[in-house]
């Protein structure tokens, strides 16, 4: 890391120490029938400057359900707050490679046979499969 993405990553930090506190005293002044009548979550990596234990803490103090788009080993984590992950992944490889390359078909079929009954054991629903990004395929490509 070299100073200009450290000073970026510490002036984020303290934003978002900053900021999320703020937002949870706002959603707590909300009337009582506004609470908890909808659903919302954020994704991890929007705020990967913040230890993920962090992020689920606030998260759940301002009214979040669920951390998304998180691998098997995170699961936990945000479980032990109280939130879900409704969109979890069942790869490490992420959302630029995907199904429509042949060659990664061994290990996503491994990855996912062993983490979607993982998924089902802690109580997630859902695991997404991304398509990939097309890098030179062509769309006429079988």
């Amino acid at each position: 890391m070299n100073r200009k993405q450290a000073l970026k990553t510490m002036a984020a930090t303290a934003a978002g120490a900053i900021a999320l506190p703020e937002m949870a005293k706002a959603m707590n002044s909300l009337p009582a029938d506004l609470k908890n009548n909808i659903n919302h979550s954020v994704c991890q990596w929007c705020y990967n400057s913040i230890p993920l234990d962090d992020l689920a803490k606030a998260a759940k103090d301002i009214g979040l359900k669920s951390i998304e788009l998180l691998r098997p080993d995170q699961w936990a984590t945000v479980q032990k707050h109280g939130l879900t992950c409704a969109m979890a992944y069942a790869s490490d490889l992420g959302l630029e490679k995907g199904f429509n390359n042949l060659a990664l078909h061994e290990k996503f079929l491994k990855d996912y046979s062993l983490n979607i009954p993982k998924a089902a054991d802690v109580g997630l629903k859902n695991v997404i499969c991304f398509s990939g990004n097309a890098n030179g395929l062509s769309l006429e490509k079988d």
